[in-house]
């Protein structure tokens, strides 16, 4: 049974009266909206105990913005998780679906394009408990290499607060940041203990502007730490620290855009985590990818972006702890944009793009044989305007 959580009364009562106020401030109230689906599928070789893997999905995003210094979003959605197993092995099929939890992020200019006060909730409206036969294709669902697009359907919910800013630096931007989140307790497992997330506190800086009169550059990172964790009232231990870095340049070519990109990121201990479908020990890891895109304007309204990627994700086995890194995945993926102009300042989105690559056993001993995967990603996408 989903437990709820306990947070003080007023807390959603005083964002909903933020929001309220904000958008007395203005009577124009503008909004978009973000939203399609998206199916993923991979197939694996032999040496794995499922043999096909896919999600559906239906992510939406609605933003609001209340005059010129507030703006809330709200996100939703829908989700659907299969795995096939092999024949005659322990393993069992998976399948579960239902709604995503409903997050819900409101910020606010105290100076104007300056400093920003950011309030945030998860109300828990996803599922949450899964049947313990499901979780054992979890290490493939929450494969780094593969990135699948849903990685979590549903939590026990969340509060968060923190304060973004920005200042000049010559011709570019220096964005800082800073979030404090605190999770609420839920039962993953059905008939299991309850699971509570440690509290967590992000820090982030990110540079970004024109180095030259058709270059722009972007540069990022994030450092998160997290309490500890409680299962039934007991931490299982440090969850240590999590932190990704991000670099992408972009160079205008006549009409066209030619960027690329990198990150790396990484954990430094074993954690808990979720997965679409429940509750999962993530190792110790490191993920990095470097790509490439080139945005093509082919009519007065249309883009047509098609990009590579390259990522590979290495993690200490869960069997050798203390041990030396060993690669968990790798592989290419490839594929295309296309931005479809509607009438006003709306778009619509096409997506596709194919996978390939090997991937192993996060729980084998020494990771295991590593297996080759292919895959694809399709999907479409409405980025509605107001006119």
């Amino acid at each position: 049974m989903k437990r709820p959580m306990r947070w003080p009364k007023g807390l959603w009562g005083g964002l909903l009266g933020a929001v309220l106020c904000a958008g007395a401030v203005d009577a124009q109230v503008d909004y978009r909206i973000n939203g399609g689906p998206i199916w993923e599928s991979y197939s694996f070789d032999e040496g794995l105990v499922y043999e096909d893997l896919s999600e559906f999905s239906f992510p939406v995003v609605v933003d609001f913005r209340f005059g010129s210094r507030t703006s809330l979003v709200v996100s939703s959605g829908f989700a659907s998780v299969n795995a096939k197993a092999v024949p005659e092995t322990a393993a069992e099929d998976v399948s579960i679906s239902g709604i995503l939890d409903t997050e819900a992020r409101l910020t606010y200019e105290l100076l104007p394009r300056t400093l920003s006060l950011i309030v945030s909730g998860i109300l828990p409206t996803g599922i949450t408990e899964v049947a313990t036969a499901q979780s054992s294709a979890l290490g493939l669902i929450a494969s780094e290499v593969l990135d699948f697009s849903i990685v979590r359907l549903g939590s026990g919910g969340g509060v968060g607060v923190g304060f973004v800013g920005a200042v000049p630096v010559g011709d570019l931007a220096l964005g800082l940041g800073a979030t404090f989140n605190a999770s609420g307790e839920f039962a993953p497992i059905a008939a299991g203990p309850d699971y509570r997330p440690g509290t967590e506190f992000r820090i982030r800086a990110g540079l970004e502007g024109p180095v030259a009169r058709a270059t722009y550059l972007r540069i990022a990172g994030i450092y998160s730490l997290r309490g500890e964790d409680e299962v039934d009232g007991v931490s299982p231990g440090d969850p240590g620290g999590q932190f990704s870095l991000y670099g992408a340049v972009e160079q205008g070519v006549g009409s066209s855009t030619l960027g690329a990109y990198s990150f790396f990121s990484g954990r430094s201990e074993p954690s808990l985590g979720q997965t679409p479908v429940g509750l999962n020990v993530l190792p110790e890891s490191r993920t990095y990818a470097l790509g490439t895109f080139l945005a093509i304007p082919v009519r007065r309204t249309d883009v047509i972006t098609p990009r590579v990627e390259y990522r590979s994700n290495s993690v200490v086995p869960l069997s050798e702890p203390g041990g030396d890194f060993r690669t968990l995945g790798r592989g290419f993926r490839l594929g295309a944009d296309y931005r479809f102009g509607l009438a006003g300042a709306s778009d619509l989105v096409f997506h596709g793009d194919y996978f390939t690559g090997d991937v192993g056993d996060p729980v084998a001993p020494g990771i295991g044989e590593l297996v080759g995967v292919g895959g694809y990603r399709i999907g479409v996408r409405l980025e509605w305007r107001t006119p």
